[in-house]
This record gives C-alpha cells, structure tokens and sequence, in this order.
C-alpha cells in the first residue's frame, strides 16, 4: 500500500516557506469531477488556483523567510515521521500566500 506522503516546503513571494508533512499533495494543481458517470482528473496550470489549493493545504504550517531554517524543520519533521514515501521536495509557486 502507498504511503503517498512527503514533507512538502512551499515557496511563495517573499519568500516565505512553508513547511508540512502532507499526503496527497498531488491535489494543489489537479481538479478531479465527474462527467457523466466517467471521473475524470485534469491537472490545473492556473497559479490562483494553485495557491487557493495550496493555502488550505499549508494554512497551519510555519512560516520561514530564510531557506536554510525551513530545510532544517522539513528534516526534523522527517526524522518525527520515519518514512516517508516521496521524502522531502518542493513546490515553489510565485504567488503571495
């Protein structure tokens, strides 16, 4: 069975960085609907959208404005959660949160 779990830092203007343990975050930029009786996933370019997806996804994270604190607290989070599936990435998004 897939974890599908990471910890995720978020870059937005600023910058700030955002830092959570988060499953699933494929859903900032994919919009999933039925069409008829078919459903259907397509992923979403539009950068409102993605930071609208995003603020609910991170709303209660930390927030950093220096990149070196922010790595520091996705590898303590790590090191809190043992394995994770897609280990520690970014998503950088040139929006303001």
């Amino acid at each position: 069975m897939s974890a599908d779990n990471g910890i995720y830092i978020l870059k937005t203007r600023g910058p700030e960085y955002r830092v959570a343990h988060l499953q699933a975050v494929e859903n900032y930029n994919t919009r999933a609907y039925y069409d008829g009786d078919i459903y259907r996933i397509e992923h979403v370019t539009d950068p409102d959208y993605q930071m609208e997806q995003s603020r609910a996804m991170w709303e209660d994270s930390p927030v950093f404005h220096n990149e070196d604190e922010a790595m520091d607290y996705a590898f303590q989070l790590q090191d809190e959660h043992v394995w994770t599936e897609y280990g520690i990435c970014y998503i950088v998004i040139d929006r303001v949160f």
